[in-house]
């Protein structure tokens, strides 16, 4: 929902209303295209509604994985 131009805030309501697969869901996971992606409240709000895990998402991607290993601590950053 964040093609064209990126992010648009109201998309999130958008989608939920018309959203209908929502028995085909065991965990939801939220993307963004950050480096660390939360979900929005409407979706968590909407998840946990349903008894659902409501997911963010940590990217690490490129030249990122020693900028990650020191976001995690002592990590190995050729891993």
């Amino acid at each position: 929902h964040d093609c064209r131009g990126g992010y648009n805030p109201l998309a999130d309501d958008e989608y939920l209303s018309c959203f209908r697969g929502w028995e085909a869901v065991d965990v939801f996971v939220y993307f963004g295209h950050y480096r660390v992606s939360m979900p929005p409240r409407v979706w968590v709000e909407a998840c946990h509604a349903r008894s659902l895990p409501c997911l963010g998402t940590l990217i690490v991607e490129g030249d990122a994985p020693s900028e990650v290993g020191a976001l995690l601590g002592d990590v190995d950053a050729s891993v």
